[in-house]
């Protein structure tokens, strides 16, 4: 069945939620219920925090924030680079990417997995023991809290970084796991 979609998968947009607040999400996919005439589309947004939800809509949704303030101006709730980092990684994500993380103490780190795994991992002994410059300056445990997820990989400024899959098995020497755990134990 041929679909002429207004959106395209990745696309923004805004829509009404049933609290007549404007809500911005990505299109995440088509919804199986749909028709030629009104085709409905899968929406990611954000709850609260950091949690996103995903609806069928079809009605009201708008391909621009600034088309829907054309039409009327009310509350905004806007994604933020938070949210669009969690919904590329719950839709585009390999089960080994990372798509959260989080310093639990000093240079121990929570790691989530696409795949509903999490790793509680330390990683100060790496850091201590290493000859590296560019690794060493992160036993500052003020820099170490500063890293980022760039498309499922744990890196600090692009000086040190972890291969995703190799910290979900375990396999980077040096690294101390504490503990795994999935998201359905």
């Amino acid at each position: 069945m041929d679909i002429k979609q207004k959106f395209q998968i990745g696309q923004k947009v805004c829509f009404w939620n049933s609290r007549d607040r404007i809500i911005e999400g990505i299109v995440v996919g088509v919804s199986r219920q749909h028709s030629h005439k009104a085709p409905q589309y899968e929406i990611a947004f954000p709850l609260g925090g950091n949690s996103i939800s995903v609806t069928s809509t079809g009605v009201g949704v708008f391909s621009s924030l600034q088309e829907l303030l054309n039409y009327h101006t009310q509350n905004i709730v806007r994604l933020t680079d938070r949210h669009l980092s969690i919904i590329h990684n719950k839709f585009c994500a390999h089960d080994y990417d990372i798509v959260d993380a989080e310093v639990i103490t000093d240079y121990i780190l929570k790691i989530e997995f696409a795949n509903g795994e999490s790793r509680t991992i330390d990683f100060g002994d790496y850091i201590r023991s290493s000859e590296n410059p560019l690794i060493k300056q992160y036993a500052d445990k003020e820099k170490f809290g500063k890293f980022k997820i760039d498309d499922g990989v744990l890196t600090w400024n692009n000086n040190m970084d972890f291969d995703p899959e190799a910290l979900l098995k375990g396999t980077i020497s040096g690294l101390q796991y504490i503990n795994n755990t999935r998201d359905d134990d």
